[in-house]
């Protein structure tokens, strides 16, 4: 079951590590991998957040004007409180994360803004950070929403879930090892209709017996 909607209210592409942060009004996140066009890719920081409230409060307390952009995170929500949500799955337009920690902050909040790293450390309040579980598009205004599971977030997704089964790796063709799908539909499943994805699946299905037929002693 879902909790409250909020909304996102800003993104940020990193073009390359300790590189500026771009603003967008729309991005696509990737299964696996993070954001597209992203300098992080892969690994369990693949996405980081920060709570618009916290970061208003941060530059209230500290007398600062800094744009949140400078928290160098990718995504700002409002309503939505990111603390303790380790593990929780949150859905942003059509993409799915898994919260795996906290992100912590680090001497460049003190550059930007003296005292700011303190401040920032502990209840979360330096923000999230998490794994692209299912590809989709997101925008600027559009919901954001956690689900305590990922059956949860499933049911929630229409009559015909999501085929991910967590093991994320594209083959040579870009043909998911797990699912079966390929890279594009991964990418356009949150946006398909019921039939389209109906359609997606039978040709995952064939995928799988051409697959069990090349490679019968493969563990499945």
């Amino acid at each position: 079951m879902a909790s409250i909607a909020g909304r996102i209210e800003a993104i940020w592409i990193k073009r390359a590590k300790r590189g500026p942060m771009d603003a967008v009004a729309r991005a696509q996140a990737v299964a696996g991998r993070g954001l597209a066009g992203n300098a992080d890719q892969g690994g369990r920081r693949q996405v980081t957040l920060i709570d618009a409230e916290v970061w208003e409060a941060l530059m209230l307390a500290l007398g600062g004007t800094l744009a949140p952009s400078a928290r160098r995170a990718n995504v700002m929500l409002r309503g939505v409180d990111l603390a303790n949500s380790r593990g929780k799955i949150l859905s942003l337009g059509s993409s799915k994360l898994r919260i795996y920690g906290e992100t912590k902050p680090c001497e460049r909040m003190d550059e930007a803004l003296p005292g700011l790293r303190k401040a920032m450390a502990g209840d979360w309040r330096g923000g999230a950070f998490g794994e692209v579980i299912e590809g989709g598009a997101f925008a600027v205004g559009e919901r954001a929403c956690w689900y305590e599971t990922m059956e949860h977030a499933d049911r929630s997704a229409g009559s015909v879930p999501s085929p991910c089964v967590r093991n994320c790796c594209l083959d040579g063709n870009d043909i998911c090892l797990g699912c079966h799908r390929s890279l594009a539909e991964i990418l356009s499943w949150g946006e398909a209709s019921d039939d389209e994805r109906r359609a997606i699946l039978a040709r995952c299905r064939v995928r799988h017996e051409e697959e069990s037929k090349r490679w019968p002693h493969r563990p499945r």
